[in-house]
């Protein structure tokens, strides 16, 4: 096995992948705490914390075979908790936009134009596949701030990277994302 990182977590998923099932018990033990924290510090929610970071563990155990040994371990299983994490926001964000809409009025005609919805619909669909098509730490960034709403210093804690890192990912990303907007039509180019 050519690795370029191979610590005891790593030793922990060998361990799993070769059929051992209480390897992945002792990694579950060893790296709950971290876990529950990044996923707390991106929902500022303790219950939905609790179950999102038993989501991730169920979502490394799908995917843990997946594994390259090219990052620590602890690394690999911080990006699975942020895509988990990310998802369950994205998911959340979408039904409170949905609950927000009302579809009739008091005297029970249709205050919502099925056209107008419909073209809605389809912005937020392009909008969410030109976020997806950003770089990734590009991604993640743009994401965090304009989805979770969260503050640079606050992602900067969340992601483990400097407050200035993610100022420049989020410019770089911001405008990636107003040229893909741009070149799909959603936003009008400059005056």
């Amino acid at each position: 096995m050519s690795s370029v990182f191979f610590d005891a977590s790593a030793r922990l998923v060998e361990r799993f992948c070769q059929g051992d099932k209480a390897a992945f018990d002792a990694l579950v033990a060893c790296h709950r705490q971290r876990v529950y924290t990044l996923v707390h510090r991106m929902t500022r929610d303790h219950e939905r914390a609790e179950e999102i970071t038993d989501e991730v563990f169920m979502e490394t155990y799908r995917v843990l075979p997946s594994f390259r040994y090219q990052s620590n371990f602890s690394t690999w299983l911080h990006r699975v908790a942020i895509n988990v994490c990310l998802e369950h926001l994205r998911s959340e964000k979408a039904k409170q936009r949905m609950a927000e809409v009302p579809l009739r009025g008091d005297d029970g005609t249709s205050l919502v134009d099925p056209v107008e919805m419909a073209m809605s619909r389809e912005n937020a669909r392009r909008i969410a596949e030109a976020i997806e098509s950003l770089a990734e730490p590009q991604r993640t960034t743009v994401m965090l701030y304009y989805l979770k709403q969260l503050t640079c210093a606050e992602i900067a804690g969340v992601l483990g990277v400097p407050r200035n890192t993610v100022k420049t990912r989020l410019f770089h990303g911001t405008r990636a994302l107003r040229d893909k907007l741009r070149a799909e039509g959603i936003v009008a180019p400059p005056v």
